[in-house]
């Protein structure tokens, strides 16, 4: 009841807004075979959405060496939702196999990585996104490997030099990076290598994953921010100032195992949201995803979405 009393109290629009907050939701590049950019546009529209997170991964545009072509598919509907004020959060992500490249750790690799960065920076700019840089560097297979300090100073690396190139071309871009999860007492050590080994010096923001349940328990919204409060002091302590926080993925499958329902999802979701505007630091919530990825009951992936597989609303937000 207390959830369902939140849900009521943020619809009557009891919130006041005192600062610019992001409440927005990822996207797959599948969801826009699923329906066409005013579809979602308008999906958008319904749950007050002034933000979108999508891939615009590199296999994607650069599909053969040295030639670099656009996502049409997403550049429609960022064409389309600019002009009602929802900016994009663009992942620049993933490996090509192209050169055999799995994460660019080397120098040349990373050069390669800058060349498709800056390309979509350029191909992009006119929509002001919000660039974060890879996605879950730290739990890709193999997760043991991903999780080294070893692996941690070549993400401050991959990120250092990807920034410096997008800042010299377009110097008041707004780049993020780590999309990690301070829940997880596992992430601990590859955490505090990255922000106390430079990390901090090459963006304006660090973006997180705050999911919080498993199959015995969801924590509370209070709780879940209790860790993002936490962090937050760390960095003022590491950097000696206040970074913007943004988390760009946290979400509940709706899966019978959880004992959670979709009503109980949406009353969690509006509670999430009204404590996460209420923290000055947090810039944004990107709620993980719009559509179910498929129409599996026990696979968690298939059940994130605020819409079903068939595009039939589940989860309100607000």
């Amino acid at each position: 009841m207390k959830g369902l009393f939140f849900l009521f109290f943020l619809l009557l629009g009891v919130i006041s807004k005192t600062w610019a907050f992001y409440s927005g939701v990822g996207i797959h590049y599948s969801n826009f075979s699923k329906a066409d950019p005013n579809t979602l546009l308008d999906f958008l529209k319904i749950y007050k959405i002034n933000s979108i997170r999508v891939d615009y991964s590199w296999k994607q545009v650069e599909s053969a060496q040295g030639i670099y072509k656009p996502i049409k598919e997403i550049d429609t509907a960022l064409n389309l939702m600019s002009k009602y004020g929802i900016r994009p959060v663009v992942i620049l992500d993933y490996g090509n196999s192209l050169y055999g490249i799995d994460k660019p750790t080397k120098e040349d690799e990373l050069q390669k990585f800058i060349k498709y960065s800056l390309w979509v920076a350029r191909h992009l700019s006119k929509y002001n996104p919000i660039y974060e840089i890879w996605n879950e560097w730290n739990i890709q297979p193999p997760r043991n490997i991903s999780l080294s300090a070893e692996s941690a100073m070549q993400y401050i690396s991959l990120v250092k030099s990807t920034s410096v190139e997008i800042k010299r071309a377009y110097p008041q871009t707004t780049i993020i990076a780590g999309s990690f999860n301070p829940i997880k007492s596992w992430q601990e050590k590859w955490i505090s290598v990255v922000l106390n080994n430079g990390l901090l010096n090459y963006v304006d923001g660090i973006s997180l994953h705050m999911y919080g349940f498993s199959k015995e328990k969801l924590i509370s919204p209070v709780s879940n921010l209790s860790y993002v409060e936490q962090l937050e002091k760390k960095i003022q302590k590491i950097s000696g100032t206040t970074y913007p926080i943004y988390i760009t993925e946290v979400g509940v499958p709706s899966m019978y195992v959880n004992g959670i329902d979709d009503v109980d999802i949406s009353a969690y979701a509006a509670e999430y949201l009204y404590y996460a505007e209420s923290k000055n630091y947090i810039k944004g919530v990107w709620w993980y995803d719009l559509i179910d990825d498929g129409i599996i009951k026990s696979d968690p992936e298939d059940n994130f979405g605020i819409l079903g597989y068939n595009l039939k609303p589940k989860v309100s937000l607000r």
